[in-house]
């Protein structure tokens, strides 16, 4: 290994734009071991050998994105049941009557 490398003659490499701050993660791949059946991930090498086809991580990727965003969320969940909203303002409107305080008088100036 060298003491001193000159870089003055490098080229700079191309502005990358970043994704939105909410989009990281998302934009972000992360290495991992898995598990999975032999004859999955073969049916996905296999799709992967046609010509003009996706890498196998990459499908394997698509495919449990798509299960994910189209997998409600359990907060998502509890907005769709009309008892859980129910019985959620019922409970708004108990803590409002039990911790209601009057409004601070304004003073008037004179």
């Amino acid at each position: 290994m060298r003491d001193n490398y000159d870089f003055s003659g490098g080229k700079r490499g191309s502005k990358r734009a970043l994704p939105p701050p909410d989009q990281v993660l998302k934009h972000s791949k992360v290495r991992i071991t898995i598990m999975v059946d032999g004859d999955v991930l073969a049916a996905f090498k296999a799709e992967a050998e046609t010509p003009g086809a996706l890498p196998y991580q990459t499908r394997i990727n698509q495919v449990l994105r798509s299960h994910v965003e189209r997998t409600p969320q359990p907060a998502d969940a509890l907005l769709q049941d009309d008892r859980f909203i129910g019985r959620l303002a019922e409970r708004l409107a108990d803590y409002q009557r039990q911790h209601h305080r009057a409004p601070p008088k304004r003073r008037t100036s004179r």
